[in-house]
């Protein structure tokens, strides 16, 4: 199994060649959270949405605000 750091890299990699492709912050919320960072995980999953990424999970972004509300 690929190691969610590598995974992180990967995905920032992919983001700067790529920054307009809201996937990528999506995808890259998941590796925030793995690595306890639900801010950043927030905000991309917000920018994933501003980019037209509509697959977000609305259910998965409450969760988010809710765990950052309580850090």
């Amino acid at each position: 199994a690929v190691h969610n750091s590598t995974l992180f890299t990967i995905n920032e990699q992919a983001i700067k060649m790529n920054p307009d492709k809201g996937e990528l912050y999506y995808y890259r919320s998941f590796c925030d959270t793995q690595r306890k960072d639900n801010a950043l995980a927030i905000r991309d999953v917000e920018k994933a949405i501003e980019l037209g990424y509509n697959k977000t999970d609305s259910t998965y972004y409450s969760l988010l605000k809710q765990k950052a509300g309580n850090q």
